[in-house]
């Protein structure tokens, strides 16, 4: 596995890159939940490894994997990306400054991922343990958020593990099928077809944050819009909906 940039080094901040481990300072991250009432479930801790460096500093990939969910959440990881290997590892890259990489794409371990930044949700040494504010200090806060997910049968293993199916990065690999999905669309997929494959296409479209709808084995009016949505996205041309060999080949390229 690489480490994720240049120079790094397995020590604490400031002497070293590392300013915050797994499972820490479980006051702050208590905050993030989610779900209502006795459903509701909070982060017991910090869900990944926090590694500072220069602003911009380049990024690089741990591990070789199709990249996907590459967005911008600014009460969350802010810009960020993730990469899911052959085995089921998913790596999250969160607050990034800049991506360099686009859903569905191959990258090989060490190959550049995106620039280290202080998007979204940051803590700063600078300001105490104060939320850095805009103003402050243009680069307070600047880490990568390094996370680690286990996939197994095709879902996150033990979601309600308190971290949201984060794992210390140092863990082994689990015993058993660690395969992450690999659903195969082979059929065009239209405005009226109907089928487990539209359930599916739903899925995809969800994860992307396209669908926000009860799953339906219909491909109807929010199917068509989420459709049209997703090619716009990567440009597949021409968007118009009809999920042919083109928006089906994108779709399965990405593991």
């Amino acid at each position: 596995m690489k480490v994720p940039y240049k120079g790094f080094i397995k020590a604490t901040a400031p002497y070293g890159s590392i300013s915050q481990y797994f499972g820490e300072n479980p006051e702050l991250y208590s905050q993030i939940c989610y779900g209502d009432g006795v459903n509701k479930k909070c982060l017991a801790g910090h869900n990944g490894i926090d590694f500072v460096a220069p602003w911009y500093t380049p990024l690089l990939a741990v591990e070789s994997g199709r990249i996907f969910d590459t967005k911008i959440s600014p009460t969350g990881y802010g810009k960020h990306t993730r990469i899911m290997t052959q085995k089921g590892v998913e790596w999250t890259y969160g607050h990034l400054a800049d991506i360099s990489v686009i859903d569905g794409q191959w990258v090989d371990d060490g190959d550049l991922i995106g620039y280290m930044g202080n998007t979204g949700f940051v803590v700063s040494a600078h300001d105490g343990n104060g939320y850095w504010k805009s103003g402050s200090n243009k680069w307070a806060g600047t880490h990568l958020h390094l996370g680690k997910r286990i996939w197994r049968f095709g879902q996150v293993e033990n979601y309600d593990n308190g971290y949201f199916g984060s794992v210390d990065y140092i863990d082994e690999l689990p015993d058993g099928d660690i395969t992450p999905p690999t659903f195969k669309f082979n059929r065009n997929l239209y405005f009226g077809t109907t089928g487990n494959d539209v359930v599916e296409l739903q899925k995809r479209f969800k994860e992307e944050g396209l669908f926000n709808h009860e799953f339906y084995p219909r491909f109807g009016r929010l199917t068509l819009a989420s459709a049209i949505a997703y090619q716009k996205k990567h440009n597949i041309s021409p968007p118009f909906g009809f999920v042919g060999p083109i928006t089906r080949g994108f779709l399965n390229s990405i593991k």
